[in-house]
């Protein structure tokens, strides 16, 4: 990204954080001076002021992507993990789920209040 903006890179400097917590306490122990991540995700914890929203930027990358090293995912095994996820995604992608299902599942395996999943739910199904 910094490439793609013209930024400086000589100084640039990453921490590995390892996961959303691992940030957040990394940004409020000053050893982080900002982090990017999915606003979906984080949305809870700027709620609660574990940190603060300072704006948006549009990433050149995609927020969910899988990625296999070919000697530890073969071709032979990865094929039908992508086919069956494929089936579950286009599963949870129609309009029928999206109206009620999909927003109980997340409600329930992620703590998230309802204004918050159907606001931005067909959104992500349209990408």
């Amino acid at each position: 990204m910094a490439l793609q903006q013209g930024w400086p890179t000589d100084n640039l400097k990453f921490k590995v954080n390892n996961d959303i917590r691992g940030l957040i306490d990394s940004v409020n122990d000053g050893t982080t001076s900002a982090f990017m991540w999915e606003w979906f995700t984080t949305k809870p914890y700027a709620d609660s002021g574990e940190v603060r929203f300072i704006g948006s930027v549009p990433t050149p990358w995609p927020s969910w992507m899988i990625a296999a090293h070919p000697t530890r995912a073969p071709v032979d095994a990865l094929r039908p993990f992508l086919e069956d996820l494929s089936v579950y995604v286009r599963e949870f992608d129609s309009a029928e789920k999206r109206a009620t299902h999909d927003v109980e599942f997340i409600q329930d395996k992620f703590g998230y209040p309802e204004e918050d999943i159907k606001v931005p739910l067909p959104l992500w199904c349209q990408t």
